[in-house]
Parts: structure tokens; sequence; C-alpha cells
């Protein structure tokens, strides 16, 4: 890792957006979310929210466990499940956030219903914040929200609305670590881009059609689907990114002879890597 300030931020300001489970996330979330423009479709922000106690995440749990036997301590070491949680205090007491904390309604003569009961509201949540310069952001595909901590009255501040988002596994069609571990949220930074892939071996030599190949290098996560690995100029029959380094793919059919093999991402392709398929 090198030395980088522009990596660095300072969120001096920030907002937070809700959606359904099924709305359209945005291919480019930090050009296309802002802090007062209009919102990708499907999307809500949920205006001002406090400054003195800004968004803040929570994470219970994961604790180490180490279990010894008779013969050797230390023989495995297990942790504890983990739990994610974010509140963010609003400011607007419109009916978007009334609805959030406490999925009541609103009644004839204005007063808002608050229920006895509630199981939360499921939704997307995205939160940004920003320096002016470059932007933050956390998306999060799967979450709960309801009212968060208890409410309390400061004459001198704004009262202020929690809202508790719990953050729940993501479905694996929507976002899935490489290795199928399941997600819970993806990060945005400006100025990050996924790396180029760089291959550095193929095994075995000379695979011919139909065989497994492993593929070992970096940069493999995010390999485009279907396309991402050609090998000779075709797609891979098929193929599965084990993590960022390693990839094993079917080799195509095809002549033997030359066939080098290329893999891409949101980046873009690798050089070309020098493979002869066997005949």
């Amino acid at each position: 890792m090198s030395v980088d300030k522009t990596k660095t931020i300072v969120p001096g300001h920030g907002t937070f957006f809700t959606a359904d489970i099924g709305a359209t996330f945005p291919e480019n979330p930090l050009t296309a979310f802002t802090l007062t423009g209009t919102p990708p479709t499907g999307w809500v922000n949920v205006g001002h929210t406090s400054k003195d106690n800004t968004a803040a995440f929570t994470r219970d749990g994961g604790d180490k466990n180490s279990l010894d036997s008779w013969l050797q301590d230390g023989v495995v070491v297990t942790y504890d499940a983990v739990t994610w949680s974010l509140q963010v205090n609003s400011l607007q007491l419109d009916q978007t956030n009334l609805d959030l904390a406490f999925d009541g309604e609103t009644d004839t003569d204005g007063g808002y219903i608050v229920p006895a009961s509630s199981t939360g509201i499921d939704k997307q949540a995205f939160l940004l914040g920003t320096d002016g310069t470059g932007s933050l952001g956390f998306w999060m595909p799967n979450t709960n929200v309801t009212l968060g901590d208890d409410p309390s009255i400061d004459p001198t501040k704004f009262f202020e609305l929690p809202l508790g988002v719990s953050i729940l596994s993501a479905d694996p069609e929507v976002l899935a670590v490489s290795d199928g571990r399941a997600a819970i949220m993806k990060i945005f930074k400006t100025g990050n881009v996924p790396a180029i892939p760089v291959i550095t071996s193929a095994t075995p030599t000379a695979a011919t059609a139909g065989s497994m190949l492993e593929i070992v290098g970096t940069g493999f996560t995010g390999t485009v689907p279907t396309t991402g690995v050609k090998i000779g100029g075709s797609n891979a029959t098929s193929f599965i990114v084990i993590d960022d380094s390693h990839i094993v793919a079917i080799v195509p059919a095809g002549s033997a002879g030359s066939a080098p093999i290329v893999v891409t991402n949101a980046a873009g392709a690798s050089a070309s890597f020098p493979y002869t398929r066997g005949a």
C-alpha cells in the first residue's frame, strides 16, 4: 500500500437514502446520489439529519473463541456471529421518516398514529458523506428500519427522530463475496477503481477442450460474467472466481496450439497470457 492522501475523506456533510428492496441501485452511485439533487428512481432522501449525533455504525458479536484439546491448546479458533446496525438521527418529522420510525399512519386530522408495536420496514439503504471534493458511500441492499434509541427533547437543539437500521445479509444474487460468503454492504469511495486483472500462471499445461484450467493472478474480483474469461479468443465454457487471485475455468472447444488467456473485470482486460491448448 502506498501513501496517498487522496484516499482520505472528511465527510463534513451527508445524508441518508432508502428504497424498497426491489428498487434498482444505480451503476455509478457516487454520481447518482447527491446531497440535495433528485435521487435515483425509487430512492428517497430522508433530508436533514443531526450534525451533533451523526450517523453511526454499531458492530456486535464476533468474539474469538479458542477450543483446546487435551493434547494441545488452540486447536480450533471460532468466532461468534456478528450483527451490524446503523443509527441515523432524522430532523425532518415528515411522513416518510415517521413511517420509517413507527410504520404507522397519518389520520384525517393530520396527526400521526403510532402503533403499539412494529416489526419495522424492509428497505435498501444508502449512506452518503462528502467533503465537497470526494464522496464516501455505503450501500446496504437488505435492512430493516424502525425506531432506534429513545427520542429525547433538548430545548436548545433540533428534535431528533432516531432511525435504527438493522443491516441484514443481502440476497447472494444481489451482493456476495466471490468465494460465496454472504455480504451485508458495499463501500464506495471517490477515486477507488478496481485493478485491471493480471495473470501470472495457468495450469495444467496443454489442457484440452472440456478440461479444468486454474488461472492464477490478481484483480479477479468482479470478473465480468459469462464473457470475462477468454481462452484462445473464445469464452470459457464456464468459470468460477474462487477469490481475487484464483479462477477455475473450463476450456472451450478449439484447435490445439496457441490459446492466449484474457480475464476482464470492470476496470478492463488483462494483458494476454500466452497459453498452449492441448490436442
